[in-house]
């Protein structure tokens, strides 16, 4: 929102806030199956895997969860190397000239715009 506030300050801190939130989000990601067993063995629910490790002593399951998430954010983040084309559109300010009711063409909020065209949504 700092792009579209166009607050000097906001827009240079705004990239490393937004990387403070993706790590703290991943952070959260990493804790979320080691406090859901640790909340399980608090009621007494025990782990009824069938893992080779666990005669072992050794859980592996919390760690494999772990994992699984991270792949899921990997798996579903866009590519980096095809981003989509154009941008969307978001409804304009009611005082430019797109929002005029005598405008030729007035633009509306969810077209998106590539090259020279804007085109309704999918």
């Amino acid at each position: 929102m700092s792009l579209r506030l166009y607050v000097p300050a906001l827009r240079e801190i705004a990239p490393q806030s937004l990387e403070d939130h993706a790590h703290a989000a991943r952070a959260v990601n990493h804790i979320i199956a080691p406090v859901v067993a640790w909340e399980l063995l608090q009621d007494d629910l025990t782990c009824r895997s069938i893992c080779p490790m666990c005669p072992l002593g050794a859980c592996g399951g919390v760690s494999a969860c772990t994992h699984t998430i991270d792949d899921a954010w990997q798996e579903t983040a866009p590519a980096v190397d095809s981003p989509p084309p154009g941008f969307l559109l978001q409804a304009p300010r009611p005082t430019t000239a797109a929002t005029h009711r005598e405008a030729p063409q007035r633009l509306s909020e969810g077209l998106t715009v590539t090259g020279r065209y804007a085109e309704p949504p999918a």
